[in-house]
């Protein structure tokens, strides 16, 4: 950093650490202070508690809703009593304007089906009192197609279907359909039967990292049967 500092270029430059592949680890009991305190600290063994200014840092904090043997889907109709929940101080009349927001509000409807869908959502400084940065909504059915790098379920162009790789596209609806034959539980051969694939219900919050054991405790019943849809897992595949 000294040697960074004397160039007027890289002058205050840091460094960005990407940590991957630690999804799903810190399962724990949220109603359980010493197992949530325990997730944490594992979370953050890799750093030096010593060294970090704990008001600089920020943590998302989420909490995943789930029914054996099926695919739970968010309520696009229930945007709104999921952010009271998070963000209980703000009025309703302030709740509708954040989600009609096309600036801080991103609605992710699920399969095209406008009923259904997550949404991802930064309130600014309608956030401050309840310490909230950044709300997301989404279902972890996504997992089955999702990619970060280009493969088989990425965007198709016409030119695909010309002579010359009509084959490799064919050769990958092949693949894809199989995927989706396992995903509800159907044979692909003889020799393999899908298990069948659930979706989870997951909320996340942004918030400022001392506050990380107080947030998102849970989600009350009563609000999870009025925004959340259950289905079967071979109706939604």
């Amino acid at each position: 950093m000294h040697r960074l500092n004397q160039s007027s270029y890289f002058k205050d430059a840091y460094f960005l650490h990407e940590l991957r592949g630690v999804k799903g680890q810190t399962h724990h009991d949220t109603f359980d202070p010493a197992q949530r305190e325990a997730a944490l600290d594992h979370a953050l063994e890799f750093l030096d508690q010593d060294r970090i200014e704990v008001n600089d840092w920020k943590v998302d904090v989420a909490i995943g809703i789930w029914s054996p043997d099926s695919i739970l889907q968010w309520r696009t109709s229930g945007h709104h009593a999921v952010l009271k929940h998070v963000l209980p101080s703000l009025s309703d009349e302030k709740l509708s304007a954040l989600l009609k927001s096309s600036s801080r509000t991103k609605i992710d409807a699920s399969c095209q089906l406008t009923d259904f869908s997550g949404c991802r959502v930064i309130p600014g400084s309608d956030g401050k009192t309840d310490h909230i940065l950044y709300v997301q909504k989404y279902t972890s059915d996504k997992n089955l197609t999702y990619q970060l790098h280009e493969g088989i379920y990425r965007r198709r162009g016409a030119s695909e279907l010309l002579p010359a790789s009509i084959d490799r596209l064919m050769g990958d609806l092949h693949r894809i359909g199989e995927t989706f034959i396992k995903a509800c539980g159907g044979e692909v051969d003889e020799n393999e039967l899908g298990d069948g694939v659930e979706s989870v219900c997951r909320l996340e919050v942004r918030i400022p990292l001392r506050y990380a054991l107080s947030k998102l405790l849970y989600v009350p019943q009563n609000i999870i049967t009025r925004v959340i849809c259950k289905l079967p897992i071979v109706t939604w595949w």
